[in-house]
């Protein structure tokens, strides 16, 4: 196996994934996040998780948070064909049906391993 050097990261491309979003009548890309955007939502990624899974304690704080978080993953992730953001503002999808924006955010947190069945998965590999 050959010796690498850090010209090798200007190389490196994020995994994507297409998902059908019958809501809009097509597809939308998503790419993983980086290192440095995953270490930025960590703790809010965290918490939404936390806040997903008891539902029944849901205020409507913790929800706005939870939505604006969703938001702010997709906006990372959300890319057109050639890689380039699909949206400009997290604030542009905060229109957008909330069941939608939750499954894509909860697609971009799987391919980006932040959750952990992905985590799980992958050590089965």
């Amino acid at each position: 196996m050959p010796i690498l050097n850090g010209s090798v990261l200007k190389q490196v491309t994020l995994r994507q994934v297409t998902i059908d979003v019958p809501e809009w009548g097509g597809s939308v890309i998503l790419r993983e996040l980086t290192g440095a955007e995953r270490s930025e939502l960590m703790v809010d990624t965290i918490q939404l998780q936390g806040v997903l899974a008891a539902r029944a304690n849901m205020t409507p704080e913790a929800a706005r948070r939870a939505l604006a978080l969703a938001a702010e993953i997709v906006k990372r992730t959300w890319i057109d064909e050639t890689g380039a953001p699909a949206v400009q503002e997290a604030s542009e999808l905060l229109s957008a049906p909330w069941h939608v924006l939750f499954r894509l955010a909860t697609e971009a947190m799987i391919l980006s391993k932040m959750v952990p069945s992905a985590i799980e998965a992958e050590k089965k590999i």
